[in-house]
């Protein structure tokens, strides 16, 4: 089971057949007696909003992902305790859905509300490559003027011009994780869930150096 929403039940019917299964991606709704592999979307979200801070810049904004989505919940938790922890103002948040279309509307609503923005974190490649050209089509430089983190590391981030630091989604291992998990339930046997870790990836779209 993948992009679980809070408001869907398709668990129950897997639970009362007894059917194994997994949830790749930890479920919104909690306690549905299933296990599941994640990765820690929260230090991810952390791990962004620490890099953009250590880089020098005050003004972070952010556009989340959906908050009826673990995912999306976790990385703008994890945004918001780096951003507490260092003193700074957690404001700026736009939700979004995930899609292009939504990154590029919320980048628009914030510059609109922030001129003194200086960096985003945003919370998936694809909505943070939309974030970029939005920036630029408003005459702003990535990173000189507003540095930019993504999520994901997926070949969106790699071929974004600039390429875009990200934090990466270990999908390979997810995927291996889960089908080793679905196997040992189809056995008969027990599986815990597992929680992956997260890496940044940098990239231009945070070259701080080139303030220098």
């Amino acid at each position: 089971m993948v992009s679980h929403h809070q408001d869907e039940a398709i668990w129950r019917a897997l639970r009362e057949t007894r059917l194994p299964a997994v949830h790749v991606g930890r479920p919104q709704a909690g306690g549905t007696g299933l296990p599941y592999v994640d990765m820690d979307n929260e230090a991810g979200g952390a791990l962004a909003a620490e890099h953009l801070i250590a880089g020098g810049r005050r003004r972070i904004g952010t556009i989340a992902g959906p908050q009826d989505m673990a995912p999306g919940a976790d990385r703008l938790s994890g945004w918001r305790r780096a951003m507490r922890a260092a003193g700074l103002a957690d404001d700026l948040v736009e939700i979004a859905d995930f899609s292009a279309e939504s990154g590029g509307e919320r980048m628009r609503r914030l510059l609109r509300r922030e001129k003194g923005l200086d960096a985003v974190f945003v919370a998936s490649d694809l909505m943070a490559v939309a974030a970029i050209h939005e920036i630029q089509a408003a005459g702003l430089q990535v990173p000189e003027q507003i540095a930019v983190v993504g999520f994901d590391d997926s070949q969106a981030a790699s071929l974004s011009r600039p390429s875009l630091t990200t934090v990466r989604n270990p999908v390979d291992s997810l995927a291996t994780t889960a089908v080793d998990m679905l196997l040992r339930l189809m056995q008969g046997e027990e599986a815990e869930s597992v929680v992956l870790d997260t890496q940044l990836v940098r990239r231009a779209s945070t070259d701080f150096s080139v303030l220098k």
